[in-house]
């Protein structure tokens, strides 16, 4: 496993500091440095309720086979979205999602790198190895 060290400062000066140890199937650079913790509200696709292991599968997870060429590094990573109107939006728009539903989370600063990718609201998420992501979405009230 790779090893990065996180230096986190909390306002009013508080510091924490955690080596993350990522697979070794990640790519050189992977997660990118602009990748941060953070707490942040955000929406994922699940096929369950409640959400189970099986929906935080990264693309690579489910085809570790594929050549993922320039996009491997967020292949290893999830997708999730900061807003739930636009989720909807692409679900209605999106065959792939139209049989999912939304589940609403809390990553927290401890439970992996998040990094704004590919389009406005949509984010990859590299989940810390350890960490239990299901434990932190619950479908939405709103499905």
């Amino acid at each position: 496993m790779k090893k990065l060290i996180i230096l986190s400062v909390f306002q009013g000066g508080g510091i924490h500091i955690s080596n993350i140890e990522w697979p070794d199937y990640f790519p050189a650079q992977c997660p990118p440095a602009e990748a941060r913790a953070e707490n942040k509200k955000v929406y994922r696709f699940v096929h369950n309720n409640p959400p189970s292991r099986d929906d935080f599968k990264s693309l690579y997870g489910l085809n570790p086979d594929k050549e993922w060429g320039d996009i491997f590094c967020r292949a290893c990573g999830v997708s999730v979205w900061d807003s739930y109107e636009v989720a909807c939006k692409k679900k209605e728009k999106t065959k792939l999602f139209r049989n999912s539903q939304i589940a609403e989370g809390n990553i927290l600063e401890n439970s992996g790198l998040i990094l704004e990718t590919f389009k406005k609201n949509h984010f990859t998420w590299w989940i810390t190895p350890g960490v239990i992501p299901e434990v932190l979405f619950n479908v939405s009230d709103m499905e």
